[in-house]
């Protein structure tokens, strides 16, 4: 898993129109995880992907769970959903168009 060093979730964003950004968000706080969790889902409604290395899968992010510090995914497009831990973690955003 890619790990971020010090405690947090780094986010980073692709994007050739501004360039590369990156945020981190420090998962021991509730109201900053809380924060992300509304993030995450208003980059997926605006057709942003999401995706998290962990060990040798990369997966698609489809939320991610405040309580538990835990990215949700769907593995082999089933219909369960699953989760890993988000502290230590990159994710990296990917805009829906190119340019972003």
């Amino acid at each position: 898993m890619t790990q971020v060093k010090n405690t947090g979730i780094r986010m980073d964003y692709l994007s050739t129109l501004t360039g590369d950004t990156s945020i981190t968000i420090d998962d021991n706080d509730p109201d900053k995880r809380a924060e992300l969790a509304k993030h995450v889902v208003e980059l997926i409604k605006q057709g942003y992907a999401i995706f998290v290395k962990d060990g040798d899968s990369t997966f698609k992010v489809r939320g991610y769970d405040a309580e538990k510090n835990a990215w949700i995914f769907v593995k082999n497009k089933g219909k369960k959903k699953e989760t890993t831990k988000a502290a230590g973690t990159v994710a990296i955003t990917v805009p829906p168009r190119a340019g972003g």
